[in-house]
């Protein structure tokens, strides 16, 4: 019966470590900004779940108490009962050892790794449900944390901290509730909340997920005429093209089409090499609020995206990155063509160019988190498992997919007719 009754201890006293550790992890990672519309709306627990979170200090302090006095106190049951056992048994210290590593891979995984991962993932309902719980146990060891807060609250007197700061940082996720509070509101309109939010992920963006890709960049080899290129339908579309030597993966510079044309009208013989400027080479991964930096002090408008091989891999220019924060610029050279055109209803004409992001957004699709791709195009391709033809046709959860267009390899556009609600 003594041995069911530490058993039973042991249990307890470990539910109580995974208690503590994903409390803290828990109440340290909800989102605030939400509690308070909770508060607002008299959510119930709330007010104490508030309490819990503002006054965090005291709440650490609590929760650091609770899990070292449980550790301490397993610890010592596990090795009493260790101990009795290699009495018992005549055993020279392998009961010890045994327990030892048992209530180390416990601690491990169910005191720190579990309950510190589930907290992550669920701080919203684990906080709510341990709200009640937490604060029996926070006014429980208030005797004995009294001394240490009043030491902590003269050392920071001493130094000249204010008790508490006026200055709040914000998460994007708390900035993006802000927005949506302030648009519900109707202070601002949608059109101005849009912009708002796509400045907030826009330095979360990165080189690759807005340049226009290798396939589509009109560039120049230097040994050709440059009489030739003049005669290209396109290149006054352009105010700058790269200038490449063999091959595109050698990009020697960025020719200006302005100064072209201003030599063109002279009689002087044009000699491409002494008109082109330096390039700008920027990582696919590098983030575009990083580039816009570059290119305000480089006095740059356009950068070569180099791969993780050190070739071409496409180019970004300034444009790119003010409609990443704007949207769409359009001047009378540009072609207008909608990404997405619906014909009908759950009846559409998609661009394969179109973010897969977007794209699994309008049609409430669920999307693989390890894709190694981010257009429509390319999703086409690694669902046919093979280079596509128009006419291929595959389903996808409530949609089906048709192959309209195709240009070399590359998708240019699919049609697709989602299920109707009533099917």
């Amino acid at each position: 019966m003594g041995n069911i009754i530490r058993f039973a201890l042991v249990a307890l006293l470990l539910a109580l470590s995974f208690f503590f550790s994903s409390a803290e992890s828990a109440f340290s990672t909800i989102n605030k900004l939400r509690l308070e519309r909770d508060v607002e709306e008299g959510k119930k627990r709330s007010k104490t779940l508030h309490k819990i979170v503002t006054n965090y200090e005291n709440t650490v302090q609590a929760i650091l108490l609770g899990n070292n006095f449980v550790n301490i106190a397993v610890t010592a049951l596990v090795t009493g009962m260790a101990l009795a056992y290699d009495n018992a048994h005549g055993a020279t210290g392998q009961y010890v050892a045994i327990f030892s590593v048992v209530l180390f891979v416990a601690l491990l995984t169910i005191g720190e790794i579990i309950p510190k991962t589930l907290a992550v993932k669920l701080n919203y309902q684990m906080s709510y449900a341990y709200a009640n719980i937490f604060m029996f146990f926070y006014y429980l060891f208030t005797p004995l944390l009294f001394p240490f807060r009043l030491i902590s609250k003269h050392q920071k007197k001493k130094n000249g901290h204010k008790e508490e700061s006026s200055d709040e940082v914000y998460t994007e996720d708390e900035l993006q509730i802000i927005v949506d509070e302030i648009e519900e509101q109707g202070l601002i309109d949608e059109e101005t909340s849009d912009l708002v939010r796509s400045a907030l992920e826009f330095t979360e963006t990165e080189a690759y997920e807005i340049m226009t890709p290798r396939v589509d960049v009109f560039s120049y080899d230097i040994e050709d005429d440059i009489k030739e290129l003049m005669k290209e339908e396109d290149i006054f579309k352009y105010s700058r093209v790269p200038v490449y030597e063999d091959t595109i993966d050698n990009i020697i510079g960025i020719l200006s089409t302005k100064d072209l044309l201003k030599l063109s009208l002279s009689d002087k013989k044009i000699n491409v090499r002494t008109i082109i400027k330096p390039p700008l080479f920027v990582h696919h991964t590098k983030n575009v609020s990083e580039i816009l930096t570059e290119f305000k002090q480089t006095k740059n408008h356009i950068a070569i995206v180099i791969d993780e091989y050190g070739g071409t891999e496409g180019i970004i220019t300034m444009e790119d990155i003010l409609e990443e924060i704007i949207g769409e610029i359009w001047d009378e050279a540009d072609e207008v063509d909608e990404p997405i055109v619906k014909l009908a209803d759950n009846h559409y004409i998609i661009d394969g160019g179109l973010n897969i992001e977007d794209f699994f957004a309008l049609f409430e699709l669920s999307e693989d988190e390890d894709n190694d791709y981010d257009t429509v195009a390319g999703w086409c391709i690694e669902m046919l498992d093979r280079f596509a033809k128009v006419g291929d046709t595959f389903t996808y959860e409530s949609i089906t997919v048709t192959i309209k267009e195709i240009e070399g390899f590359v998708v240019e556009k699919i049609e697709v007719v989602a299920e109707s609600e009533e099917d």
